[in-house]
């Protein structure tokens, strides 16, 4: 089974949570772009017409891309432009068929392609990256984090996280995470099904400590969103990346509880 370290792998994770990170670690020098569907409209059978719109914003599509990729996303007829575009093509037509509409001008009304921040992608990834010459990343040097524990304050379940902590462990190096010595797991069901993520390596005044963990807890769930695999878990944290509160769920001794965290 492989182990993974626990490190906060979003500016928002990082500030909020602590995601799980495997090896090798998920790393923020993803590019998000995207493509919205902006002034897209329909008619319905009363045939009268509809913005196509998801919680009155535009559809869009969404991709991260490493750096390499996002040199041609903005080349008309490049295959990372052509995915951006279908994506957000299809997204539109989905939620033109959510509002029952008989018609869309969904393909008519793509705007171009849009730097929207940084996102997460495996940290292998990156190193291709700056190996091919591209942006690199910081790395945080020495044994474990800075006292993460004079950054971190709970009260009850929930609790704020400095910022300073935040870029510590967003710049930090896999022997960085070695060395606090919070780890994470696969944690399975009797079925052999995954459910979670089991915590251990807890020890006095690391990272896994200062947020509140006890070795053994399984998180199960982050925003409201199941992490029983993987690629939850990478889909979890770039939907978080921005945020600036998050819950996570976890369960301690056959009883579930949450804590909050936010960023101050």
């Amino acid at each position: 089974m492989k182990t993974m370290n626990l490190w906060m792998c979003s500016a928002a994770f990082v500030t909020l949570a602590g995601c799980l990170g495997p090896n090798p670690y998920l790393d923020s020098c993803g590019q998000e772009w995207a493509v919205e569907s902006v002034d897209a409209k329909g008619v319905n059978a009363a045939g009268i017409e509809v913005p196509i719109k998801e919680n009155d914003e535009w559809t869009r599509g969404t991709l991260c891309l490493t750096s390499a990729q996002a040199e041609t996303v903005t080349d008309p007829g490049s295959l990372v432009n052509e995915a951006l575009r279908l994506q957000a093509l299809s997204n539109c037509k989905a939620q033109a068929v959510d509002l029952s509409l008989i018609s869309e001008d969904c393909d008519e009304n793509l705007s171009e392609p849009v730097y929207v921040g940084e996102c997460l992608v495996e940290h292998g990834e990156c190193q291709a990256d700056d190996e091919a010459g591209g942006t690199e990343g910081s790395d945080t040097v020495g044994g474990g984090f800075d006292t993460p524990t004079d950054k971190v304050s709970c009260v009850g379940d929930v609790c704020s996280v400095d910022q300073s902590l935040v870029a510590e462990v967003l710049g930090a190096s896999e022997s960085t995470f070695a060395a606090d010595g919070t780890t994470v797991a696969p944690h399975y069901t009797s079925s052999g099904a995954q459910d979670g993520w089991v915590i251990a390596g807890i020890g006095s005044g690391n990272l896994g400590d200062a947020l509140g963990f006890e070795n053994g807890d399984v998180v199960i769930e982050v925003d409201g969103e199941t992490v029983d695999s993987w690629l939850a878990v990478i889909d979890a944290a770039n939907r978080s990346l921005h945020a600036d509160e998050v819950r996570v769920v976890f369960v301690r001794d056959g009883r579930q509880t949450s804590r909050t965290f936010s960023r101050i």
